[in-house]
């Protein structure tokens, strides 16, 4: 099964759990298992667990405001080390843009920008400018469920083309530092 892991800004918490719930029917085909912060259980230090989670995870769903780019926490310690680990073949990223910002120019290292990838709803359209957002998010949801369906319950690119998952995390070449914006 692939493992999910959902970063976002607390700020977008109630737009989180929404899509949360759409995504629902892909873990219950055993297409997915999902993970975000919300599942932290009292007295677990945040930033270890949320980085072991993120290194174990083969699917990496971004879910882009003004409020997450603005996040150090969100863009330094989860966004680009999630394209890290795409670039190293070990995790697919997909950024739903939840609401109007400048996301494009984004950068995510190795001289890319966030616009260089291919973002959800259809069309990059961020999820309150559709007429209803259950119809967005049910779009997206969509869209992942096809691409978990394409590879075959293996999710990252290099994973699918060598047929195999990881058995362990590798070690994240970016430092840590402690959950503090998100």
């Amino acid at each position: 099964m692939t493992t999910g892991f959902i970063s976002y800004t607390h700020a977008d918490s109630a737009l989180k759990e929404q899509f949360v719930r759409h995504l629902a029917p892909l873990r219950r085909e055993g297409l997915i298992d999902l993970w975000h912060d919300g599942m932290l259980r009292p007295g677990e230090h945040l930033d270890p667990a949320v980085q072991t989670a993120l290194a174990a995870s083969n699917v990496v769903i971004l879910l882009v405001s003004a409020d997450f780019i603005a996040s150090e926490y969100c863009y330094e310690q989860e966004m680009l080390r999630a394209f890290a680990r795409q670039r190293d073949g070990r995790a697919r990223v997909i950024p739903i843009i939840l609401r109007p910002c400048q996301w494009k120019g984004v950068p995510i290292g190795n001289n890319e920008t966030l616009s260089e990838f291919l973002a959800l709803p259809k069309d990059g359209k961020a999820v309150i400018n559709w007429s209803d957002a259950d119809t967005a998010f049910d779009n997206a949801a969509g869209a992942i469920r096809e691409m978990l369906k394409a590879d075959g319950g293996n999710s990252s690119p290099a994973f699918a083309a060598r047929g195999r998952v990881p058995t362990a995390p590798a070690a994240d070449p970016i430092s840590r530092s402690v959950r503090s914006t998100n």
